[in-house]
């Protein structure tokens, strides 16, 4: 039964053009200008506590470090967290930005759905 479930399942989906994949387009690039260059040290912290119910409550906390870099392009700012962009720019930098559009493809239609980053380039 469980089988034949799952069969119908999977039809209905196929029929319905839920079923799809992920397709990228070709590479492209954009001038950007660096607009900030953010760090955030990794954090620990801990503390005591009383819960509602009376108990006592220990918790612990710990943060990596963030490495970020807030773009301007001609549509927008848009955050790219990685340490090895981080390390190459500068505030006011006007770099080439190295990127590809992600689609969700069915039967019936192609749908942007993300940016995939690649890199930033001097110009």
């Amino acid at each position: 039964m469980k089988m034949l479930m799952m069969l119908v399942l999977c039809l209905a989906l196929a029929l319905t053009g839920c079923i799809g994949r992920y397709e990228n387009g070709p590479e492209l690039t954009e001038r950007v200008v660096v607009t900030e260059v953010v760090y955030t040290p990794a954090t620990h912290g801990s503390g005591v506590g009383m819960s509602t119910g009376g108990n006592a409550v220990f918790t612990s906390v710990s943060t990596e470090p963030v490495y970020a870099v807030v773009f301007q392009c001609d549509h927008g700012k848009f955050i790219v967290k990685r340490r090895d962009v981080w390390e190459q720019c500068v505030v006011g930098d006007t770099l080439v930005c190295h990127y590809r559009e992600q689609f969700w493809v069915t039967e019936t239609e192609r749908k942007l759905v993300d940016y995939d980053f690649l890199h930033v380039a001097k110009r």
